[in-house]
């Protein structure tokens, strides 16, 4: 059995926030981290979204298919690009020159789109890279507009 681990000192802590490598009210740091959406229960990676100035963000850890990326930047949907770093997981934001320079059909790249509670989620990708089609019982019966 493994001892409980023991909180990092406050003083940690507030520094670590005040440099930006975590997020201490929303308990986000630069690996993503798996948990469930306090408000939906939907499971969710929470982490910071770069190394620099960055946001904590919440994605669906379901890969997009490539087509999807782009209906996902028509609905104002951000979409992150989830990477292996040796250890753990990161997310990366997407913007345009990664869209271009990294595009989702590539093979390996992993793209997710931003949480949102009691939205019907994007088409995805399946381990063979073909689309997924989820059953009507995952759309709302309601239009989000």
């Amino acid at each position: 059995m493994s001892p409980t681990p023991t909180p990092m000192p406050r003083w940690l802590v507030e520094r670590l926030d005040a440099a930006g490598y975590i997020d201490a009210q929303m308990g986000a740091s630069r690996k993503a981290r798996a948990l469930s959406c306090p408000r939906c229960g939907e499971p969710l990676l929470r982490a910071l979204d770069a190394d620099v100035c960055a946001l904590t963000v919440d994605a669906d850890p379901y890969p997009l298919a490539p087509e999807s990326e782009a209906l996902a930047a028509l609905m104002e949907i951000p979409t992150f690009e989830l990477s292996w770093r040796g250890d753990h997981y990161e997310l990366d934001r997407r913007d345009q020159w990664r869209m271009r320079g990294r595009p989702a059909s590539k093979p390996g790249v992993q793209i997710l789109a931003a949480h949102r509670c009691g939205q019907a989620r994007l088409p995805g990708r399946t381990p063979g890279g073909h689309r997924t089609v989820h059953s009507p019982a995952a759309y709302p019966d309601e239009p989000p507009f």
